[in-house]
């Protein structure tokens, strides 16, 4: 192996040796460069395509079914092997009978050249036409059969077919679309419409009868192709296919679904909501007919429990003398109420036992303030389900009328959420009449709603009980005044929590208006000033009452009216009533719960109506024809900007291109 030199003569310049090496390496090196330098600035090599022409033949026969044929010439510039043509079937019943033709010859389904293939992506049919072709020209034939195409009105029938969609990325030259009816239909009897991109020149002809042809040149990339051509009617049948047959039905299911609804809950109700109705009873009693507490009767009669049964209950023990309630007219500031406990609760059950052990935990005794508004919060909930399943113990419900009414509530939602899905599967599916069966299917969903309230059904006990009691209610709200002060003054209290309950409160004060009654033991009194002269004291006991009989009831005001001998306490009113004792109990928690807790479709309907005539598209009329003296007709347009102001619906074809 030789070694270079690169040693320097005495005069300064390198060896012969040494320098012929080198100036052969820099060849070399000159050389490299070059070659880089030409394989980067020679051009890649073109590859491109496009379609120079598309023939579209739809041959409509007697039985509806649309025979197509597709004529196709591409253009290709560099190597390729594929090109797939996309067609939707979702707006057709189906597409079939794939046949591919290249020069009158029939390609053999395969993967190899000459041949193609068929496969689905999503809701498209994929006609793939296998091959191996570079810079050339060639023309393939596509043939299937449509079912389904057509749709059918009350005075015309019609064939939407879309040649292509807006998914094609290269332009295509020219487009002629041959509609081919049955029979021999004059063509002043057709008409016929065109929807396309923007500047896409595009004209309508007849050239005969029976026939109507589409036609558009320079198509630019991704354009869309529609078109439709409209018949009398009789001209196609109108076969009982599948969207025919629901289309027919639809409308007529949502007309009877809700009425059939109705008559289904009015059964279920008659079997598992009414009452017996054969119990009768007395229509008004003076004393309760059994020892319910309040709170059960109240929720005996109307099968709900609200606040009130819980007041019912605690003005039921503040008579008993186990809590001191609140008196709203005493302050009105929420901070300065008071609820008191008087005397142990250990021999209390059930629904007393459970309010008091809520409001005064811990052997509490007193509560005052926003802790009275959150403890009856807490107390909602276990109450009402405390007092859902005394009565359901006793044997006056079946089930508790809270699980019954969310039971059936649940049932309702779910049978609207079947029904709207049904809707939407109708709408996807373009049935027509789908709007009628959504119409039927809310009121179908309302109809059941109205029924979920009436569905707790009482026992036959439970039925009689409940009449007892309402008898019970009338009593308390007679409005026959009481004339027997004795009577009163032990009436007045001992059925005042029912009253709460059965929210008859107003009713039962009014049978004590104009009476002088002693105040209640279990309000918090308040003193009643009066308008007598200074100096003078009014009488401790109530206005015609013996002196000594306790403290006055009075009512809110800052005055009274002077009694007979110019002064005293105020007589006992409907507003003091109301005010002072159901204003007292509810007035109150009403204040402290106020806070915050922390806790249709156009498609083949054959009842529809839609006048093709009235169809506009991008510069033609749908009705607009004119006469030739050949006995056709024709009409051309340019599209505008943005193309037709509305699509069509129905119909079949579209999809686009590709190839590679």
């Amino acid at each position: 192996m030789d070694i270079v030199d690169f040693r320097w003569n005495t005069s300064g310049q390198p060896r012969a040796g040494a320098a012929a090496r080198l100036a052969a390496y820099f060849l070399a090196a000159l050389c490299v460069v070059a070659a880089l330098c030409l394989i980067v600035a020679s051009p890649a090599q073109a590859k491109d395509w496009r379609i120079d022409s598309l023939d579209v033949t739809l041959d409509v026969q007697p039985d509806s079914r649309v025979l197509v044929t597709e004529k196709i010439t591409f253009t290709f510039e560099g190597s390729y092997s594929f090109v797939g043509r996309l067609i939707p079937t979702g707006k057709v019943d189906s597409i079939g009978a794939v046949e591919v033709f290249r020069d009158g010859t029939a390609l053999p389904v395969g993967d190899g050249p000459d041949s193609y293939s068929t496969f689905m992506e999503g809701e498209y049919l994929v006609v793939q036409l296998n091959f191996a072709l570079a810079d050339t020209t060639a023309t393939w034939e596509i043939r299937y059969v449509a079912e389904g195409a057509l749709s059918y009105f009350d005075d015309v029938d019609e064939l939407v077919w879309r040649v292509f969609d807006a998914d094609t990325p290269v332009p295509i030259g020219s487009v002629r679309v041959t509609m081919n009816l049955p029979g021999s239909t004059p063509s002043d009897l057709l008409v016929a419409a065109v929807d396309t991109g923007p500047d896409v020149y595009n004209t309508t002809s007849s050239p005969g009868p029976s026939m109507i042809v589409f036609e558009a040149d320079d198509v630019a990339p991704y354009t869309h192709f529609w078109i439709a051509g409209g018949f009398p009617k009789g001209v196609v049948g109108h076969p009982w296919t599948y969207r025919r047959v629901m289309s027919f039905i639809t409308p007529r299911v949502g007309f009877a679904l809700p009425i059939f609804t109705l008559l289904m809950m009015l059964l279920v109700w008659v079997r598992r909501g009414r009452d017996e109705p054969s119990v009768v009873h007395a229509s008004f009693i003076a004393e309760p007919p059994s020892g319910l507490s309040p709170a059960m009767a109240g929720a005996l009669l109307d099968e709900k429990v609200e606040h009130r049964e819980v007041l019912a209950t605690l003005a039921e023990l503040a008579r008993r003398g186990y809590v001191k309630l609140p008196d709203a007219t005493g302050s009105k500031q929420a901070s300065a109420q008071r609820l008191q406990l008087l005397k142990p609760a250990a021999e209390l059950r059930g629904l007393e036992a459970l309010v008091v052990s809520t409001i005064f935990p811990g052997g509490a005794v007193n509560v005052t303030g926003a802790t009275i508004g959150e403890r009856l919060r807490g107390l909602t909930v276990p109450f009402e389900e405390a007092v859902f399943a005394e009565i359901v113990k006793a044997g006056y419900f079946a089930e508790s009328p809270k699980a019954a009414r969310s039971a059936w509530r649940k049932r309702t939602w779910w049978f609207g959420l079947l029904l709207a899905v049904v809707t939407i599967f109708l709408m996807l599916e373009d049935i027509g009449g789908w709007g009628y069966f959504f119409v039927g299917a809310v009121a179908s969903v309302l109809a059941m709603r109205m029924f979920v309230r009436r569905m707790p059904q009482r026992t036959a006990a439970g039925a009689q009980e409940q009449r007892k009691w309402e008898a019970f209610r009338n009593y308390l709200r007679d409005l026959q005044r009481f004339q027997d002060l004795e009577t009163a003054r032990d009436s007045f209290e001992r059925f005042l929590p029912y009253a709460v309950a059965f929210g008859v409160e107003r009713n039962w004060a009014r049978r004590f208006e104009g009476l002088s009654l002693p105040a209640p033991g279990w309000m918090v009194p308040v003193p009643v000033p009066t308008s007598l002269p200074s100096g003078d004291v009014p009488s401790p006991g109530s206005v015609g009452g013996p002196v000594g009989a306790g403290p006055v009831w009075a009512p809110a005001a800052d005055t009274a009216p002077a009694g007979p001998s110019g002064g005293g306490s105020a007589p006992l009113t409907l507003d003091t009533l109301s005010d002072r004792i159901f204003g007292g109990l509810d007035g109150v928690t009403r204040t402290l719960l106020s806070a915050p807790s922390s806790t249709g479709s156009g498609r083949g309907a054959s009842g529809g109506h839609r006048s093709t005539s009235s169809r506009s598209s991008s510069g033609s009329s749908f009705g607009s024809r004119s006469s030739s003296r050949s006995g056709g007709w024709t009409s051309s347009s340019r599209g505008s900007s943005g193309g037709s102001s509305r699509g069509f619906s129905g119909g079949g074809g579209g999809g686009g291109f590709r190839a590679g």
